[in-house]
This record gives C-alpha cells, sequence and structure tokens, in this order.
C-alpha cells in the first residue's frame, strides 16, 4: 500500500513539474514573439511604416485644434465630438478607418490610434511626450 501512494506521489510532482514547464514556455515564447515584433522582425515596428504614418497623418489635426480648445477655454474638452465644427470640421478617423481615441488624464489627455499589420499596434500621444507605440503579434 505505501509503495501505491508512492507511485501517486510521484506522479503528482511530475504532472506538477511539466505543467509548471509548459507554462513557462509560453511566457517565453510570447515573449520572444512580441520581442521579435517590436524590432521589425515580422514587418515594420510597432509605430514605423505606412499604416502608422497614416495614424500620425490623422492624429496632426486633431492635436493641434485640441490645443486651440485649450488656448481658447484653459483645459481640454470631455470629447473629440466637441471640437467639431469650430475647431475641426469632423474628427477624422485613424488608419484602416478605425476611430482615434480620446481620453481626459486629469488636467492633459491622452490620444491613441490602433491599426493591424503585422499584429494589433497601439500609438498613443500625450501634451508634453513623444509618441509610444506598442504592438503584439
Amino acid at each position: 500500500m505505501s509503495e501505491v501512494r508512492q507511485d501517486s506521489a510521484q506522479r503528482d510532482i511530475a504532472r506538477a513539474i511539466i505543467f509548471i514547464l509548459v507554462v513557462v514556455a509560453g511566457f517565453l515564447v510570447a515573449g520572444f514573439l512580441t520581442i521579435m515584433s517590436n524590432v521589425g522582425f515580422f514587418g515594420p515596428a510597432a509605430g514605423k511604416g505606412p499604416k502608422a504614418e497614416a495614424g500620425y497623418k490623422a492624429a496632426a489635426p486633431v492635436i493641434e485644434a485640441l490645443e486651440k480648445w485649450r488656448v481658447a477655454k484653459g483645459g481640454y474638452p470631455e470629447q473629440l465630438a466637441a471640437l467639431a465644427p469650430d475647431y475641426l470640421p469632423d474628427v477624422p478617423l485613424g488608419p484602416q478607418d478605425r476611430e482615434l481615441l480620446y481620453e481626459r488624464v486629469g488636467e492633459s489627455y491622452a490620444l491613441t490610434f490602433r491599426y493591424e499589420g503585422p499584429g494589433m499596434n497601439s500609438c498613443t500621444y500625450a501634451p508634453g511626450a513623444e509618441w509610444r507605440c506598442s504592438g503584439l503579434i
């Protein structure tokens, strides 16, 4: 009877070790693929290439309109739609006809565009900072 318990305990330990190894391997593969994507191994790195350039181009007049609003009204609007029609004819779409995402952050804001290819990419701008882009495969 003691041998049966010992065999069962050894199998349980072996299963736990295999599970841990599989989980660790999954994280390593996901991390490796993310790094390879961000350095451009699978195509342009996040924030680079024609799709990203289209996002920067779509965001530029919005950023300019937001600054004009801030100067005129002493802060930023709650929504991008408030910029039209006085500061923008309408709110432009980002790359691949995706909406630009706007969020008030304290007295500031964050403006984000997203696009696919390769993987899912996201670029965010905040006043006083550079664009920050990241991507996932």
